[in-house]
Formats: structure tokens, C-alpha cells, sequence
């Protein structure tokens, strides 16, 4: 069974599509990994089929990664076949983690990009939810590379989003 990864972001502007973009670059060396773009980000994925589809790698299907966009009101969590649910909170900042608290989504992993000089940090998200938290440190070669749509061109492999689902089949696997 293919794994369904869903990207959200606490807020607009966290790096939900970032990490989404990512996640399927670095899944993609196992095999055939599908990138929806549900929060229909013009330009960043500069080589969007039809339908908001980028199809990574080669060999059998892997994963479907689905960039979701920001968390609204209106979000759905209606469960997808193996589905994980991650969400992407940038600083931390208050009302990133507000928006949390008051969305309430269904976390399998939450991604903190830190910045320095925060009053918060990925201590403080880890004991206000409790959720499996990936630190990522934010980098302004990431960003410069999404901001030229370039960032799945590069494919750079992150560890840690790897492990990400390998984490989360053997969690699905055991229940």
C-alpha cells in the first residue's frame, strides 16, 4: 500500500510546500513518488502536469505526498489508504502554534523550522502537543531555491523526511 503523506501548514507561510516538495524529493530514490498540489501554488512547481500532479523518480509507486496549504476552518481530514498527517510550523511563533490549538488537526509528525533569535522553540512545541517533532533549522538557500523554482531540481535528500515515513509505516503497520 502506498503511503499518503499530507502536508499542512500551521499558517500560510510556513513552508508547508517546502517540506512537501522535499519530502517527495528525497522519497523519490526509493522508487515513484506523486506530488499533488492541492494548495495550487502558481509557479512553484515549475514542472506541474496536469491536474497539480509532479510524478518524481522511477520504479514502483512509492508514496503520494499532497501539499495541503495552510490549515483553515474548512480543512478536511478525511482519511486517506496509510495516510500521515504532518504539519509545518515556521519560528515557532504564537500564533502559528494558536492556529494549532485552535484548528486541531490529527498530527502523525510536526516539522519546526527554527529561526534563531526566537522567543520560542522546537522544546517549546514538543511539550505544549506532545507530538513526534523533525527540527529543521531554516535555510535561505532552501528558500532561494523554492523562491526560482529550482528546489526539486537540486532533489538534495533530507535524512530526516526519509525517516519520516519509514517512522509512519511501521506505526500503521503495528496498529
Amino acid at each position: 500500500m502506498n503511503t499518503n503523506i499530507c502536508v499542512w501548514g500551521a499558517r500560510g507561510g510556513h513552508g508547508c510546500t517546502t517540506v512537501a516538495a522535499l519530502t517527495a524529493a528525497t522519497l523519490a530514490r526509493d522508487g515513484t513518488v506523486t506530488l499533488n498540489d492541492l494548495a495550487r501554488n502558481e509557479g512553484f512547481y515549475p514542472y506541474t502536469g496536469q491536474d497539480g500532479l509532479v510524478v518524481l523518480g522511477e520504479g514502483p509507486p512509492t508514496a503520494d505526498v499532497w501539499d495541503c496549504g495552510p490549515l483553515t476552518p474548512d480543512s478536511s481530514y478525511e482519511a486517506l489508504p496509510g495516510q500521515v498527517n504532518v504539519v509545518v510550523l515556521r519560528g515557532p511563533d504564537y500564533a502559528g502554534m494558536a492556529a494549532l490549538m485552535r484548528h486541531n488537526p490529527p498530527v502523525d509528525h510536526l516539522v519546526v523550522i527554527t529561526e534563531p533569535g526566537r522567543a520560542l522553540d522546537v522544546t517549546d512545541t514538543r511539550t505544549v502537543f506532545g507530538w513526534e517533532t523533525i527540527e529543521f533549522p531554516y535555510d535561505p538557500a532552501v528558500a532561494r531555491r523554492g523562491d526560482a523554482g529550482t528546489l526539486l531540481i537540486t532533489r538534495k535528500e533530507y535524512s530526516e523526511l526519509a525517516g519520516l515515513t519509514a517512522r509512519t509505516r511501521e506505526n500503521h503497520t503495528a496498529t
